[in-house]
């Protein structure tokens, strides 16, 4: 019995803390849209999604283009940042004060792992979600996860 638990344990424990934010002017947009993304990425088993604490945020704008009588798509604006790791200033930064300094200054801060738009018709949402979290996955998130990989490492990376 306490063998499982372990493995469970361990497994929990390579877990990235993902939060997804999702912002507008339409509140039934966004709720749809977080949906989506918040499906898609509970999908992968390295990932679990918070509101507190992430280690990785995505971002999205999420705006519907219409004119006077319809809908005639959706513009979604991404970005995905992750946190600045104590321990990644500790090891970048020899001198001691300035290390402290750096820590105090950056311990809630965040670097820009990517940006980009999303243009969709009226019946493309979910897809275009569908595209936005294996666009984040396979490029910022892998670069998060490990910071010596560039964006471009991480998607042209052999997968076997």
């Amino acid at each position: 019995m306490a063998g499982p638990t372990v493995a469970w344990e361990h497994e929990s424990a390579k877990k990235t803390r993902v939060a997804i934010q999702v912002a507008g002017y339409d509140p039934a947009l966004i709720v749809r849209v977080s949906a989506y993304l918040k499906d898609e990425l509970r999908t992968f088993k390295d990932i679990t999604l918070v509101d507190d604490e992430p280690g990785v945020y995505l971002r999205i704008m999420a705006i519907e283009n219409k004119n006077r009588m319809e809908t005639s798509g959706y513009t979604l604006s991404v970005l995905a940042s992750s946190t600045i790791e104590p321990a990644y200033l500790r090891s970048s930064v020899p001198d001691e004060a300035r290390r402290a300094f750096l820590l105090g200054l950056y311990r809630a801060a965040e670097k820009l792992s990517d940006q980009w738009i999303v243009s969709t018709p009226p019946s493309g949402l979910e897809d275009a979600c569908r595209k936005i979290v294996a666009t984040f996955y396979w490029g910022a998130y892998q670069q998060a996860v490990n910071p010596r990989t560039t964006v471009g490492q991480a998607v042209f990376a052999d997968r076997n």
